[in-house]
């Protein structure tokens, strides 16, 4: 048994050692062509907020071309920090080599408290670490993970469990960990690569009754840490004792602690392949998650709601940064003081523009579709709080509601009239040319054939040109003609007649 100055703290037992092809070059390290270990079990116990006690039990651990230390590293006493523990650990990792170690199963025991939630089982099934040297390690592969979460409320008892097949992990630097997590190091501003990649064949989890959650892939490419800001002391303070709900200050403080800390995390690439989320209501599927510097994207989502199915193509966030988010967020948590015009244009730096396309969805409680081709704005570098140019392109279809107060221009303007087929299709664009056609740049052309639209680009626009279907009624010129007066007449208002409406507009302030 060997235990720490704080029993409390840590305890670790081994039943069993057995070495074969041992031999000591000198006095402080030596070698075996393996060792193997049987009943070990180490527990944890966690005491600065809440207490909370994790036990690990491993029937059998076997170490091959084995070589380390004769006795621990040289590092700091231990405290009452976890972290410390943490570090420690490590600091020993760093100072032995082997070409694998093989743990057939690790179970883990999480002891939050009787009735409280965060009671949790682990297990881990065919662990296997790969060519092992002074704290990098090749690669880390575990066959399955499983495990059951008890997230009990006051008087809601609940369970989540789940399930990982295939994980892996590649390239990992436990001398990089243990850098971020000395103290002596906090100034260091530097990223350090703590793995190349994390990855996991599938993940399943079950939470409510009827609710399960299924992931194909996960990849997570290109992990590293920033001493500087990657301070998880703080972050392990902000964990109210007992669950107490934080002020408002508090929050804030919160806030500002966490986008510091994610400051100190950087992510190359997260891909996250076909998952599928069952509810009681109804089956929702998304084709893809994207992630990398450059943007954040949600790909083929399919799911029902009361209406009928949602579909989306693609949806993208460019430059999306959630350091940025969540401190403007935190700039907003002022209770009783409503954020100025200049918070609120923040939300400008958080990204550099959005898109989406591929958009089908019902249209309220009608058998009508709502489609959108293409939506995308994006926006230059900015001048204080303000862009300093804004690019739109918009291209949907819509159906219209004579009920809506806001059509009743367009609609008296005689395109609700000659909008009234359900093939018929007014076109909607460039509500910029629609303003500077009424300071005398309006420029009219002749429809094409078949073609609805009003557009603008650099100064010039096109009137709005309505195409009726076959069987329609009317004059097709002076139902044009009334749309057009109508669009001129209200630029900021005219929006649909009662058919679909098909707008496009790239803008260019």
């Amino acid at each position: 048994m060997i235990e720490p100055g704080q029993p409390e703290l840590a305890l670790l037992k081994i039943a069993k050692v057995t070495a074969l092809g041992v031999r000591q070059a000198d006095e402080d390290r030596f070698s075996a062509d393996s060792i193997e270990l049987g009943g070990v079990e180490v527990a944890i116990t966690y005491t600065d907020r809440t207490k909370v006690k994790a036990t690990y039990k491993i029937p059998q651990i076997t170490a091959r071309n084995f070589t380390g230390p004769t006795r621990a590293a040289n590092s700091a006493p231990l405290s009452g920090s976890l972290i410390d523990m943490y570090r420690f650990a490590l600091l020993q990792y760093a100072t032995v080599s082997a070409s694998s170690i093989m743990a057939p199963t690790i179970t883990v025991n999480v002891d939050a408290g009787t009735g409280k939630a965060g009671n949790g089982d682990f297990v881990y099934s065919g662990l296997v670490i790969q060519n092992i040297n002074r704290g990098k390690v090749e690669t880390a592969k575990t066959d399955r993970i499983t495990y059951t979460l008890d997230l009990t409320q006051p008087s809601k008892p609940a369970k989540m469990t789940g399930e990982l097949s295939g994980v892996a992990a590649y390239d990992f630097d436990a001398s990089a960990v243990a850098v971020a997590l000395d103290p002596q190091q906090s100034g260091d501003d530097s990223f350090h690569r703590i793995y190349r990649r994390l990855s996991a064949d599938s993940y399943t989890v079950t939470a409510a009754p009827g609710v399960r959650v299924q992931t194909d892939s996960i990849i997570v490419d290109d992990i590293a840490i920033r001493p500087s800001k990657f301070r998880l002391a703080e972050i392990m303070a902000l964990v109210p004792a007992d669950h107490a709900i934080l002020t408002p200050a508090q929050s804030r403080d919160s806030m500002v602690k966490i986008a510091d800390f994610l400051e100190g995390l950087q992510i190359g690439k997260i891909e996250i392949g076909k998952q599928s989320v069952e509810t009681p209501q109804g089956t929702a599927r998304l084709r893809a998650v994207r992630y990398d510097q450059t943007e954040f994207a949600l790909e083929g989502l399919d799911a029902p709601t009361p209406q009928g199915q949602l579909r989306v193509e693609r949806f993208a966030l460019k430059s999306f940064k959630m350091v940025d988010l969540i401190r403007w967020a935190a700039g907003l948590a002022n209770p009783g003081q409503p954020p100025s015009p200049d918070q609120m244009l923040g939300l400008f730096r958080v990204l550099e523009g959005a898109e989406i396309k591929g958009v089908i969805s019902p249209y309220k409680n009608t058998r009508q579709l709502f489609t959108i081709d293409r939506i995308s704005l994006n926006w230059g570098q900015l001048v204080g709080s303000i862009p300093s140019k804004a690019n739109l392109v918009v291209k949907m279809v819509t159906p219209t509601d004579p009920a809506n107060p806001a059509l009743q221009p367009l609609i008296h303007g005689g395109c609700g009239q000659a909008c009234d087929r359900p093939r018929s299709r007014c076109g909607l664009d460039g509500i910029l040319g629609s303003l500077r056609a009424r300071a005398g740049h309006h420029r009219s052309r002749q429809p094409r054939p078949g073609a609805g639209e009003l557009g603008a680009r650099q100064g010039a626009a096109r009137p709005l040109h309505h195409d009726r279907s076959p069987g329609g009624d009317g004059s097709v010129g002076a139902d044009r003609d009334r749309c057009d007066r109508a669009v001129l007449a209200r630029p900021r208002r005219c929006r649909s007649g009662r058919g679909p409406v098909r707008a496009r507009s790239e803008c260019q302030p």
